[in-house]
C-alpha cells in the first residue's frame, strides 16, 4: 500500500496575502502511487473539485485560499493513505 513521506511544512503553511504559494506531498509504494488533492469543505482555489499532481500551487492567495488541503496516494494495492496540509494566509 502507499504510503505519505513528505507534506509542505510539516503540515502548516503559511503565505502573504497576494503572493502565490505551492504545496508538496511525497508518497512511496510499488506501483508508484497518484496524487490527488481535495479540500476539506470546499472546492480548490481554482474551482475545480481535486487536482492530480506531486504539487499543487495556490495562485494570488487570499482569505479565501485558506484552509486544509488534503493529498490522498492511492496505486490500488491496498487502501489509499492521506496527509492534510493547513494553509494560513496572512
Amino acid at each position: 500500500p502507499p504510503r505519505i513521506i513528505y507534506v509542505s511544512g510539516a503540515g502548516k503553511v503559511e503565505v502573504k496575502k497576494g503572493y502565490s504559494v505551492t504545496l508538496e506531498c511525497k508518497a512511496d509504494g510499488n506501483p508508484v502511487p497518484n496524487i490527488t488533492w481535495t479540500r476539506k469543505n470546499n472546492n480548490l482555489p481554482g474551482g475545480e473539485y481535486s487536482y492530480s499532481g506531486n504539487s499543487l500551487t495556490v495562485r494570488h492567495t487570499n482569505r479565501h485560499s485558506a484552509g486544509i488541503y488534503l493529498c490522498v496516494a492511492n496505486n490500488m494495492v491496498g487502501s489509499s493513505a492521506a496527509a492534510s496540509i493547513a494553509l494560513h494566509v496572512l
